[in-house]
């Protein structure tokens, strides 16, 4: 069995292949399918050069689909290099000894 990380690794990675595929699909139903209703999304500068957070499938996929005919994003990748995400105390929930 993987360990969480690379399980979550694996998972990354397979949704940016697929929604590198999707967006360069003429169809909007595979985009449709990468996003839960509640999913949001952080445009940091990635495909609008706009900063702004959408929430809900519809909102995203409302400013997904103009986007996505424009760009040409391609070859998304995790950087290998990239800082781990702070432990938020996790491991404290885990063994009961967090004190609020």
């Amino acid at each position: 069995m993987l360990d969480k990380t690379e399980d979550i690794a694996v998972f990354a990675e397979t949704w940016l292949t697929q929604f590198e595929s999707a967006l360069g699909e003429a169809s909007d139903d595979a985009l449709k399918l990468l996003f839960l209703p509640d999913s949001f999304w952080r445009d940091v500068l990635a495909l609008s050069w706009k900063l702004q957070t959408l929430n809900g499938a519809g909102a995203i996929l409302k400013q997904l689909r103009p986007l996505a005919r424009r760009a040409v994003a391609r070859n998304f990748r995790i950087d290998p290099d990239r800082a781990a995400p702070p432990d938020a105390g996790r491991d404290k929930l885990d063994r009961g000894d967090l004190q609020l």
